[in-house]
């Protein structure tokens, strides 16, 4: 079983000459990790996102903002997130329009591609949208997940070669995205972040 606050990502099973060999790659709430038998992968980072179709130059954004539905992640890490966002950066959303509650990020994703509104988003999910300018980021403002990717298995399986290997692959990859992110923050954050909730 996964350990409390975490959710699955990646599972798999491999039989081997040695026996069977097991991993999980999981967000894990960092109240509760890191612990034996994880690997801690990366940070993540949670910001606003819209359809550049949405926004305009020819007025304030907070204004623009005021009008655009927000598209509601209801996960547990989430959920409570756009509260906190508001509250510290003084721009109201237009929650009065909001139509979409979901716990999918994919679904999201998909809604916020089709301009149906603004939404949080993990950094992860959408660098790749950011880069080729299919998705915005409208505000300057950023909160730390309450939430971190480790990779977990029973602790002698990180001896394993097959496991060790895994590791440093995913290291490796997911380097591009933490480079993404450096960059992206410098261009286009000069404000202090917000604090994580779990703070």
């Amino acid at each position: 079983n996964e350990p409390k606050g975490a959710c699955v990502i990646y599972s798999a099973a491999r039989r081997s000459c040695h026996g069977w060999i097991s991993f999980l790659i999981l967000l894990i709430s960092k109240p509760f990790g890191p612990r034996n038998g994880s690997t801690h992968l990366m940070d993540d980072f949670i910001i606003a996102v819209c359809h550049p179709s949405l926004m305009s130059d020819k007025s304030p954004v907070e204004q623009q903002l005021s009008r655009i539905p927000v598209l509601l992640d209801s996960s547990e890490d989430m959920g409570a997130l756009w509260q906190r966002f508001q509250e510290a950066s003084g721009v109201v959303c237009g929650h009065d329009a909001s139509t979409l509650h979901v716990s999918d990020a994919s679904m999201l994703i998909e809604a916020v591609l089709a301009g149906q509104g603004i939404s949080l988003m993990r950094y992860s999910l959408v660098y790749e949208l950011l880069e080729k300018k299919l998705l915005c980021c409208p505000l300057p403002y950023y909160i730390e997940s309450e939430y971190a990717l480790y990779l977990v298995a029973p602790e002698w399986h990180f001896k394993r070669v097959k496991i060790s290997s895994f590791e440093s692959w995913l290291l490796s990859e997911l380097t591009t995205i933490e480079e993404s992110w450096s960059a992206f923050c410098t261009e286009r954050f000069s404000i202090i972040p917000l604090p994580s909730s779990a703070e």
